[in-house]
């Protein structure tokens, strides 16, 4: 049986015009950077890692298209199913934009620092931040399945499990989106409070899954 073509939906364009501007902005901007363009940085926001020009300026837009291609169409990969079939074109393609927004906002940021050679105290709490207001709303729209989401092996055991590990994971990727907008305010700048609220907020509906499901077996 042949699989059906995907459709583009709106947030599928929103990605592709976040990439092309992306790729236009780099070439722009190429006369102006430096001959290594940093590609890592540590907690404090400081370059520590670099790359040529050539690989630097354009490393993120290449990983922020794979990123894209594999959300939003890797689905075809997996066998028909029911880890497959939970997931909707929409929530697949929502998915897939708010990465390559995020990754492309982390390169806007990359290119600022190639000339300062310091992360923006700001510019990476707040892109983190807006990402996990993306999240808050996104999980509680996704349904069971082994491609995207929380997928502990107690929230894949059961609809109700997933549902309620996915409305917790809403509520702690809010506090964790707050976090990222209070951090610039914080005298101490750097990456450390946004990046440990995130881990801290992906860490939480894991355990839950697992104490709920513990919980329904005594």
């Amino acid at each position: 049986m042949s699989r059906a073509t995907p459709r583009i939906l709106l947030v599928d364009i929103v990605s592709l015009l976040a990439l092309a501007a992306s790729f236009v902005a780099t070439l722009a901007m190429w006369s102006n950077l430096p001959d290594r363009v940093p590609i890592h940085f540590d907690i404090h926001g400081v370059a520590n890692g670099f790359a040529s020009r050539a690989v630097g300026a354009f490393l993120l837009p290449a990983l922020a298209a794979g990123v894209w291609l594999l959300v939003r169409f890797g689905t075809g990969l997996l066998p028909v199913g029911e880890g497959r079939n939970g997931l909707q074109a929409r929530a697949t393609a929502s998915a897939a934009c708010a990465l390559t927004v995020f990754l492309l906002a982390l390169h806007v940021s990359s290119l600022r620092a190639a000339a300062t050679g310091r992360l923006s105290s700001a510019f990476f709490p707040i892109a983190l931040g807006g990402f996990c207001l993306a999240l808050t709303v996104l999980l509680p729209c996704i349904r069971r399945n082994v491609f995207i989401g929380i997928r502990t092996p107690w929230a894949l055991a059961s609809d109700e499990n997933w549902a309620r590990t996915h409305r917790v994971a809403s509520f702690t990727m809010l506090g964790a989106a707050v976090a990222c907008f209070l951090a610039p305010l914080f005298a101490t700048p750097g990456l450390a409070l946004p990046v440990a609220s995130v881990l801290f907020a992906a860490l939480v509906p894991a355990i839950y899954s697992a104490v709920i499901a513990h919980r329904s077996t005594t």
